[in-house]
């Protein structure tokens, strides 16, 4: 069933409100539930999650058994969440991370409607015009204008399929890229999408670290639930890696460097320095509200440069279509020119 961003960021805030009031979780479900401004869908949230809790579930498990759009994202923060029994800031990571993802869908189709209606409208202009230069061709054969549209009409389907395709690949590839470093790897060299991407995956990855600190919990088992929460393949590779050495007993510091480039230098520096002076859960807040900052930055920058690219593709698609019409028109000329003469 579809769940949309703005029924998550709703529900979880809702959430959050709850159990940091002192509610439990089921207590909160069940007050849900028994609202009736409460929409279906979330209503159906909270009783498969009373379900699941009745049966002996965690939250986790009762949430990911549900028939519902959840992502990994919110299974693996919500698990992490429930072990440091900080469920309340799971609710409150997802509550900013949906709405954060709301307002740049939002803020990128507002800025697209523009570029789009023009891109539309150029081809719509384009395909007529030499349609209709077609069949004012005098040497042409009968329903030569029809046919020219027909076959402009094609290559635009075959490319809006093409690009339709392209987009499919692409949303599969960044979701194999949660599990996959070669393939998150290659993400990160993308301009602006790379950068937005490592900041989410670090504030994810510094939010649930922090979680985990503040609980008690086994660094190992800390360092292990911030990887898988991610998002990243990078990360969550280097943490299954990791968590095996701070079992062991090796410091976190050690084990960050041993990670390579995964982590910025500067985050690695300022945690060994942390992890010294017995600071580390104070210094991964500070990170976490830092990432979240960059992170936000870095949003801001892909909704400015998104609407700028498309323009860019108008451009391309305007210059062909006028070049079209161009040797269109010139055909014409040619055409009356050579049936004048054999008068």
């Amino acid at each position: 069933m579809k769940f949309s961003k703005k029924q998550k960021q709703q529900l979880y805030y809702e959430l959050e409100k709850f159990v940091r009031s002192g509610f439990g979780l089921d207590k909160a479900c069940e007050s849900m539930v028994a609202q009736p401004a409460t929409s279906k869908i979330q209503k159906d949230f909270c009783e498969g999650v009373l379900k699941g809790l009745k049966n002996k579930k965690t939250v986790a498990q009762s949430i990911e058994a549900l028939p519902l759009e959840i992502s990994e994202l919110e299974i693996n923060i919500i698990n992490a969440g429930e072990q440091a029994g900080l469920l309340e800031k799971s609710f409150e990571h997802l509550e900013k991370h949906f709405g954060l993802a709301l307002e740049t869908e939002q803020k990128i189709k507002k800025a697209l409607v523009y570029p789009i209606m023009l891109l539309h409208a150029a081809i719509l202009m384009g395909l007529t015009t030499i349609s209709l230069m077609a069949a004012w061709n005098p040497l042409a054969e009968k329903g030569a204008g029809w046919a020219s549209f027909k076959v402009g009409l094609t290559i635009v389907v075959i490319l809006y399929a093409v690009l339709a395709f392209s987009v499919t690949i692409f949303v599969k590839w960044l979701k194999m890229a949660k599990h996959s470093a070669e393939k998150d790897r290659l993400l990160a060299k993308i301009p602006f999408l790379g950068k937005m991407r490592r900041d989410l995956a670090m504030s994810h990855f510094c939010g649930v670290f922090h979680m985990g600190l503040r609980s008690g919990q086994k660094m190992d088992q800390v360092y292990l639930n911030a990887g898988k929460s991610s998002s990243s393949g990078q990360i969550w590779q280097v943490c299954r890696n990791g968590a095996e050495n701070l079992r062991k007993g090796e410091t976190l510091a050690i084990t960050l460097t041993e990670a390579g480039n995964v982590f910025p230098q500067d985050f690695k520096t300022s945690v060994a320095n942390a992890e010294l002076a017995g600071v580390v859960d104070e210094e991964f807040a500070r990170w976490k509200d830092y990432y979240r900052k960059c992170a936000l930055d870095s949003v801001s920058r892909f909704i400015e440069w998104v609407p700028r690219l498309f323009y860019w593709l108008v451009l391309v698609v305007v210059v062909f279509i006028v070049f079209r019409m161009a040797i269109s028109y010139r055909d014409l000329l040619e055409n009356y020119i050579n049936w004048s003469d054999q008068f």
